[in-house]
């Protein structure tokens, strides 16, 4: 079985939220924290977590990304390694290409891409991704309801086309172009997969609900 990474996308100004959402708390742990054991428990082996310019908040609240920047580092079963986007203002596809350049030169088959505001879904997201990633696939999108979402799966040689891309670009316009036996539609029912959590009212209706 494959078992492709994770880039997890943090290097926003949570300037809706009023601080970084990775640093939320969420059951007691930051929401980034919570959002690493979670992808974890569906057997992930291996996640680059890419930071902007509150990397320093993230170090103080968490001080093994310190460590984390310098060389990858064992979380449980979770091998981390953190990034620094240097340049955040191009946007979200600025940190996609620093995490993707990373894994990339690890020679891995492909990653998985998740913005730090969309729940991390259950078990069978992961698995049906993984299982729809075959032959010249580029990405795999999960769908609920017709909507599509994240995680996506995203394969090597199409991140390396992405790491051509000018930094300003938007990832969901270079799907849009990508011809239609490129691309995998993979119906889920986690509903997560087509969640956004951008505002402080959001955060508190997700987090009363009690969501896992």
């Amino acid at each position: 079985m494959k078992h492709f990474p994770l880039i997890l996308l943090a290097g926003g100004n949570g300037q809706r939220m009023g601080t970084p959402k990775g640093l939320m708390r969420y059951q007691g742990k930051p929401w980034l924290m919570h959002q690493l054991e979670l992808f974890e428990a569906t057997h992930g082996h291996r996640a680059l977590i890419v930071l902007g310019k509150h990397h320093e908040d993230y170090a103080k609240a968490m001080p093994w990304m310190k460590t984390a920047c310098d060389a990858t580092i064992e979380l449980g079963q979770l091998h981390v390694t953190v990034a620094i986007n240097e340049h955040p203002e191009h946007g979200q596809f600025s940190s996609l290409q620093c995490g993707a350049r990373i894994l990339v030169a690890e020679k891995f088959s492909g990653a998985y891409v998740l913005p730090i505001d969309v729940p991390v879904p259950s078990m069978e997201v992961w698995s049906h991704l993984r299982m729809h990633m075959t032959g010249d696939v580029a990405a795999c999108i999960p769908e609920s309801r017709g909507r599509g979402g994240h995680p996506v799966l995203l394969s090597h040689r199409y991140l390396e086309t992405l790491l051509q891309m000018p930094p300003e670009s938007r990832l969901d316009v270079q799907l849009q172009v990508l011809p239609p036996e490129k691309i995998q539609r993979v119906a889920v029912a986690d509903s997560n997969v087509v969640l956004n959590i951008n505002t402080p009212e959001q955060w508190h209706k997700y987090a009363d609900e009690g969501k896992p």
